[in-house]
């Protein structure tokens, strides 16, 4: 097994190069190999103060936080108080849903697999009181279901807080209390936070942007999402503590001190496919209960990335070699970063390559682009496809509050990989995205897209 400390000034190395490349102000990158870890850490934690980032830096780790609701359910499961596949209703009485069958049938399983088919992205405010949690799912009879559950894959923020609500009504504690008490104390993140007012009490991280036409990035202008996506997106955490949660996915549910926090078999069946993905390209392959699997050769791969406010997190696990990395960015430019180091740490330590995304088509003219354009819209989005001088292009805008204190997203243009899918080029991250054309009625007009994880529907 390789002796990862003689890695560390390579990897530290490149981890200072490409977060200047893609302007990233600061990072920290963590890996386990069997007993063996080694953190890293880059830059500043924010441009306007100067401050060191170190590797006890508290990071967003974002949705990366879904894992860790995903563990909190299967926690449940293990104790005989919650069925995977009984109604989310039979726990929650009190829930109610735009569609009255839908209201019926949503079981657990669905909510940790993104097939409940409710629209996603709610992130409306509901105050920084313990009832938030339960105020957000309370107004869910506004909320569009937008395909009967289990039809297909759609990232599902709303879902997943919907499981956080059902951890408190069954544990009768709000939803921070217990990811404590249950998970994070437990495995020894005694650092890791949901809450800001507990994260301020360490050294963290801002998250950055870069604006149109700048050069350089800029603070974010707001730190946190609101308190009610808590399940979905908010823990805190420096890169130590990011390892100890993947040490216990790799240890059969066992945390560094020998504790049993999870069982074998339920860290077993959330590494199970649940359902495949319309785009393979962004997330991953298929989808487990609460990791994303990914299609990396023989090894199976499993894993969670996170977007918050200008910050990134990326966690990548491979059971059968007992080893994790993650990495916890403060810029747009995180992904890119991503891409690039892991594909040499994991072909270093591994000799595993990460396959490469797909490229567009040399001779496109055959395609006919006409049977894209139009209007796709969900909850918080609004997607215009059209054609501008021959080429496609997609023009996004944000509906919702959050989007208020993000910078309008230029049109992108596309690129056409095949009939059915194409290539957008993200200036601001430096990445492509894939965007994924589904449900072709009989003249060959698609009733959905896939871009991002989400599926969004064809209006007009």
């Amino acid at each position: 097994m390789a002796d990862l400390q003689s890695y560390a000034s390579r990897f530290q190395a490149r981890l200072d190069e490409l977060t200047v490349e893609h302007k990233v102000p600061g990072a920290t990158v963590g890996i386990v190999l069997g007993d063996e870890t080694l953190e890293l850490a880059t830059g500043v934690v924010n441009v306007n103060t100067g401050i060191q980032t170190t590797t006890d830096t508290l990071f967003q780790i974002g949705s990366i936080t879904k894992t860790y609701t995903a563990t909190l359910v299967m926690q449940l499961v293990d104790e005989g108080k919650v069925d995977l596949d009984e109604p989310v209703g039979s726990y929650l009485p009190e829930l109610a849903l735009s569609d009255a069958e839908s209201q019926k049938t949503i079981t657990v399983r669905h909510l940790l697999a993104h097939t409940s088919g409710m629209d996603g992205d709610l992130m409306e405010d509901f105050g920084r009181g313990d009832d938030c949690i339960e105020k957000y799912v309370a107004s869910f009879p506004t909320l569009a279901q937008m395909s009967p559950p289990g039809t297909f894959f759609s990232y599902c923020n709303s879902g997943y807080v919907l499981a956080g609500r059902l951890i408190e009504k069954i544990d009768g504690v709000g939803f921070d209390a217990a990811m404590k008490t249950r998970l994070l104390t437990p495995i020894g993140a005694v650092r890791s936070n949901t809450l800001p007012e507990e994260a301020i009490l360490h050294r963290v991280s801002v998250g950055h942007l870069l604006l149109p036409g700048a050069d350089e990035p800029t603070v974010y202008p707001q730190w946190v999402l609101p308190r009610a996506l808590g399940p979905a997106g908010l823990i805190n955490a420096p890169i130590g503590d990011l390892l100890a949660f993947a040490q216990l996915h790799l240890n059969g549910g066992k945390a560094t001190d020998g504790t049993q926090v999870l069982s074998d078999d339920s860290v077993r069946a959330m590494q199970q496919e649940q359902i495949e993905l319309k785009d393979p390209y962004t997330l991953g392959r298929a989808w487990g209960l609460g990791w994303i699997l990914y299609d990396w050769g023989s090894d199976a791969v499993i894993g969670h990335d996170g977007a918050t406010l200008g910050q990134g997190g990326y966690l990548r696990l491979v059971p059968d070699r007992k080893l994790a990395v993650g990495l916890l960015t403060n810029g747009s430019g995180g992904m890119a970063v991503y891409e690039k180091l892991f594909a040499e740490i994991f072909t270093e330590l591994a000799g595993i390559t990460i396959p490469a995304k797909p490229v567009p088509a040399a001779d496109q003219s055959s395609i006919d682009l006409s049977r894209f354009e139009g209007v796709y819209e969900r909850l918080g989005v609004r997607m215009t496809f059209e054609i501008v001088e021959g080429k496609l292009q997609v023009a996004i805008k944000g509906t919702d509050a959050i989007a208020e204190s993000a910078p309008a997203t230029p049109p992108m243009p596309l690129d056409a990989v095949d009939d059915t899918t194409f290539l957008a080029y993200v200036a601001a991250a430096g990445i492509s995205l894939a965007v994924v054309f589904f449900d072709f009625d009989a003249d060959g007009h698609p009733g959905w897209v896939h871009m991002g994880g989400r599926a969004t529907k064809r209006v007009g």
